[in-house]
């Protein structure tokens, strides 16, 4: 099983994952892979996709797709008992917000490999949680 944090998926839709990472997403998706993640996802998805519409990073046609992209996306998502968990994880980690908490506990109470597009969440959690695994994204063309 795997849990996907909103910067990996934001990567999917701009396609700025690595090649092994957008193949394996791909074999995600084909494999029907089971996918998971807090509900807060579709909260920082639209987050994301609003702030970079407001910079004029992306314009009104491609936010409007990629949101009904994430939204039909095979992924469950889940809220059971997460506050706690995420408070509890928040201050182990001593994370500055609780955001990334939440994908930790969804992650760690369903058994599953977290993926994650975000280098603070990989250095913070890369010595303790194995199944925290980083999937960069390419370097800006220039």
């Amino acid at each position: 099983m795997r849990c996907l944090d909103a910067s990996f998926l934001f990567n999917v839709i701009t396609a700025r994952l690595h090649p092994e990472h957008a193949s394996t997403w791909e074999r995600w998706l084909v494999d029907g892979e089971p996918m998971i993640a807090p509900r807060l996802m579709h909260y920082e998805m639209v987050n994301i996709l609003h702030r970079r519409r407001q910079r004029g990073k992306l314009d009104e046609p491609f936010v409007q797709r990629s949101m009904r992209f994430v939204v039909d996306l095979p992924i469950r998502l889940v809220d059971d008992a997460l506050p706690f968990d995420a408070l509890a994880l928040a201050a182990e980690f001593g994370l500055p917000a609780s955001y990334d908490a939440h994908y930790l506990a969804v992650a760690a109470r369903h058994g599953a490999d977290l993926w994650t597009s975000d280098g603070r969440l990989r250095d913070i959690a890369q010595s303790r949680l194995p199944w925290v695994h980083f999937a960069p994204e390419l370097p800006p063309e220039g």
